[in-house]
């Protein structure tokens, strides 16, 4: 089985339909966009949906994903927005930090945040048409309140957002390297 390649193969498969319902009611649930009506003017972005089939280690399905994204290769910078870039951890912090803790004798904890940009409000007005299969009335488009994937600052958005909640919690973004926090508590450093 492989996954479609388009909304029109999609849609034809009870299953990826679901997906893809599924996909729409849990971003309207993050209130990642909000209809109104189309006003004057403004650029519409188109979104698609990407398709993937997840499998477990055997090689059975256990899930069909639909992935909604804004197509951001059309966003035009000055217009759609300002700034993009969004820091990477350096490989030599991620090598000292698991050296330190293996001397130190530190536990290491590791997350992963589902569907990430979806947390991180958008600054700028963007608004986009309705993805395929979405019915609303002629003359309303979708103004995006979250960073969807695909546009072009969503990856700055987010880490504005996670940085914002790492600090919030005490924590001190370490100058040499803008992915490294450290907080000092009671005799004890976290990192």
């Amino acid at each position: 089985e492989t996954a479609p390649e388009s909304f029109k193969e999609a849609v034809e498969d009870p299953r990826w339909r679901e997906s893809m319902q599924a996909e729409i009611k849990a971003l309207r649930n993050r209130g990642v966009w909000r209809v109104i009506q189309t006003p004057q003017g403004v650029r519409l972005i188109k979104s698609k949906y990407v398709y993937r089939i997840k499998k477990d280690w055997t090689g059975k399905v256990v899930k069909r994903k639909s992935r909604l994204v804004v197509q951001g290769f059309s966003q035009v910078e000055g217009v759609d927005y300002e700034e993009t870039f969004a820091p990477v951890a350096k490989v030599t912090t991620f090598r000292l930090m698991l050296a330190l803790s293996r001397v130190l004798k530190l536990k290491i904890h590791q997350l992963d945040v589902d569907s990430a940009f979806l947390y991180a409000d958008l600054d700028e007005d963007v608004y986009m048409t309705p993805p395929p299969g979405m019915n609303i009335k002629s003359g309303y488009c979708l103004k995006l309140d979250k960073s969807l994937y695909g546009l072009k600052q969503a990856p700055r958005n987010w880490n504005k957002n996670i940085v914002d909640q790492i600090t919030s919690m005490g924590f001190k973004q370490c100058v040499l390297d803008n992915c490294l926090f450290v907080k000092e508590e009671d005799d004890e450093t976290y990192l």
